[in-house]
């Protein structure tokens, strides 16, 4: 898919290999506004045919050191009472799996990374997912790490992006194995004197950001309602290099401890082995424990920064001013 019979993607002449957009901090643009698909009307109409189970209506704190994060109560907002929310809160919605639910944002997702494995040598996006990102102002992703490799596509509104290439001094090997193990959250603990060795980027509509697989990374809206595609996908290697991780997981869990993380060779053939064996004993025998976002709060465009607070939450967690006590 093209817009106008145009690429998507404005790709430089030196993208090369894989290595380039797998292996190292990558920025370039696109063209995805073109699209019409990004306005208030379409996102509106998005978010009205979306499934409730498939959104997510978030607050957040306004400190990226001091987590506040909680999922809110919305099933009597329909699409504009939700924009209108985001765009006078601090809040974040995600509209999930579009490759399943949403063809048009599919083709567009589809298209993109076509164009990418087309230009790109060696690369080759296999179980592609997308989500659709939209947020306030002055909203803000904390610290956190993704298990597949991610690529977001900006398209309205400006951030900040805060990547971590030197992390492995900041993330345990415990908490990084538990995440990529689905058993964590993706939050991971963060100290502010970790932005001393950030790569930070200003990101402007038609520009999109991607990283080497497990990189942790934070964001900060800086202007404007933010609207982002954020997409997951594995390459050949990086599915080998989860399952040598949870693999990883299970022979530190019997006493075997190993920082290795192969994705070829005999190192990997083990570490598959384990990987096979854990699935079967996790289908048949166990169960992974669940982790939910608690939920704070109602929307409700009447009250102070839209949001409804339940007894025991403190808004002021959340950057809101309000009169309303606290009860334990």
């Amino acid at each position: 898919m093209s817009v106008d019979s145009r690429p998507l993607l404005d790709l430089p002449e030196h993208i090369g290999c894989a290595d380039s957009i797998e292996g190292s901090v990558f920025t370039a643009t696109h063209r995805l506004a073109e699209s019409g698909l990004f306005t208030d009307e379409k996102l509106i109409e998005l978010i009205d045919r979306t499934p409730r189970h498939l959104l997510g209506f978030t607050a957040m704190g306004t400190e990226p050191t001091q987590y506040a994060w909680s999922e809110g109560e919305f099933d009597h907002a329909d699409g504009a009472m939700l924009l209108e929310a985001i765009k006078r809160g601090r809040f974040w919605l995600n509209v999930r799996k579009i490759m399943e639910q949403a063809p048009d944002y599919a083709r567009l997702v589809d298209a993109m990374y076509d164009e990418l494995e087309e230009h790109c040598p060696g690369f080759v996006a296999t179980r592609r997912s997308a989500n659709i990102l939209i947020s306030s102002p002055e909203a803000l992703v904390y610290y956190h790490v993704d298990v597949p490799q991610n690529i977001l596509w900006h398209v309205r509104g400006k951030k900040q992006v805060f990547v971590y290439p030197d992390w492995r001094r900041d993330v345990d090997q415990a908490t990084y194995e538990g995440i990529c193990d689905v058993v964590l959250s993706e939050d991971a603990p963060y100290k502010a004197e970790f932005d001393e060795r950030a790569e930070v980027f200003d990101i402007e509509p038609g520009q999109w950001i991607t990283w080497p697989q497990n990189t942790p990374h934070r964001v900060t809206n800086v202007e404007g309602l933010n609207v982002s595609v954020s997409t997951e996908h594995y390459t050949p290697r990086a599915l080998r290099h989860v399952r040598s991780i949870r693999a990883n997981r299970t022979l530190r869990q019997l006493g075997l401890p190993t920082d290795s993380v192969p994705t070829k060779g005999v190192g990997y053939a083990v570490r598959h082995g384990v990987f096979v064996v854990k699935r079967l004993v996790e289908k048949y025998a166990t169960k992974k424990a669940d982790f939910e976002y608690p939920r704070g709060f109602r929307l409700d465009l009447d009250k102070p920064g839209c949001m409804d607070p339940f007894d025991g939450v403190d808004p002021a967690e959340f950057g809101v001013e309000t009169d309303k006590p606290v009860e334990a």
